[in-house]
């Protein structure tokens, strides 16, 4: 009896060993290229170059676990902010003023900068019905009502008392305050600063080293002195002049010399028999309004007046053209008017009006 394990030569349960298979040797790789002469393609190897390249493998780069995404930079870091120094505000200048003959004049004035007038913060007092502003075109600071204030801001120069130099008001000396129809220094006035500082307005230049400190009337003289040997035809328009550089007197004569080279040291030393202050002590009291005959008496405005018009009859009749002008200009402040017309005609005041002031006004109420 056959099985059929005996035809296939299995035996039931027996699983027969899978023959091994040699692996064939692999063949070199080669290129085949068209033969026209024969008709075939014949196989030619490659260079052992591309043999190369062709066998290379690329190396299994080794997957590692997933790595969490880089964390995000840091902020930079900010300096600490420095905690914010509250500079105290600069205090507002507040001062007290007394001694005027004019009580109202009297009391405390507070600055207040958001009232400018004329370029300079106004300081008022604490009832608002005076103030203390800077008169831009004269130089100088005055005091005035309140009544007159848009007439001080459009660049009119009122008031009830002024300075008469460029210095601040804080500083005591130096005030001229309505007399009656004239003015005359304010001699009793006090200031006390109460609260601030008061700036340096107009700093005087030092002198130089030798060289002596002069009076308002002693450096116009000089200048006057110089002007009489250099250039006479400018002592008519010394008033002008003077009027010009009110409180930088000093400055105006360096200048003069300077310009027609005249010798400044020769003028304030009495070199070359120059003045020195001491001979110039008439000129200064011409100033002032006295000389030899005594003080000049108070005047009204309209008596200063005629007594001008006197002196340019006398001295320089074609001044008389601008006579109306002047005393527009000079309007309040007629007797400095008179007295500098004076000074500039080398006439004294005091004599001038006892000698031909009684005449001549006179005449003018006929």
């Amino acid at each position: 009896m056959f099985r059929a394990s005996d035809i296939f030569g299995r035996r039931p349960g027996s699983v027969p060993d899978k023959p091994k298979v040699e692996p064939k040797p692999q063949d070199e790789p080669k290129a085949r290229t068209w033969d026209p002469a024969t008709g075939q393609f014949v196989e030619e190897e490659l260079p052992a170059e591309v043999q190369e390249m062709m066998r290379a493998k690329r190396p299994k780069v080794a997957e590692g676990p997933l790595l969490p995404p880089p964390p995000p930079p840091p902020a930079p870091r900010m300096p600490p902010v420095a905690a914010a120094v509250e500079r105290p505000s600069p205090k507002r200048l507040r001062v007290a003023l007394s001694g005027f003959l004019m009580k109202d004049l009297n009391g405390q004035y507070t600055e207040r900068p958001d009232q400018p007038i004329q370029g300079q913060a106004s300081v008022w007092n604490s009832s608002m019905t005076y103030f203390i502003y800077w008169q831009r075109s004269m130089e100088r600071w005055a005091i005035c009502d309140s009544g007159s204030v848009q007439s001080a801001r459009d660049g009119q120069v009122p008031g009830w008392a002024y300075r008469s130099d460029s210095q601040h008001f804080a500083n005591s000396k130096g005030w001229m305050e309505v007399s009656g129809n004239a003015w005359s220094p304010a001699i009793h006035v006090v200031c006390t600063v109460i609260e601030g500082s008061p700036p340096d307005m107009a700093k005087e230049e030092p002198s130089a080293p030798g060289r002596p400190q002069l009076s308002v009337a002693q450096y116009r003289a000089l200048v006057r002195r110089v002007y009489e040997e250099k250039n006479p035809s400018k002592l008519q328009d010394l008033a002008t002049i003077f009027d010009k550089y009110q409180g930088r007197e000093q400055e105006l004569l360096t200048q003069v010399c300077d310009k027609y080279e005249a010798s400044l040291e020769a003028l304030m030393g009495g070199a070359n028999g120059a003045p020195s202050p001491a001979n110039s002590s008439a000129s200064c009291e011409r100033a002032e309004g006295k000389d030899q005959d005594g003080e000049m008496p108070e005047l009204s405005a309209r008596e200063f007046a005629i007594l001008v018009q006197g002196v340019y009859q006398k001295h320089n009749p074609a001044k008389l053209a601008d006579l109306a002008r002047l005393l527009q200009k000079f309007r309040g402040i007629e007797r400095e008017f008179y007295l500098q017309v004076c000074d500039k005609y080398g006439v004294q005041p005091v004599k001038f009006y006892k000698e031909e002031g009684a005449r001549i006004l006179s005449e003018s109420d006929l």
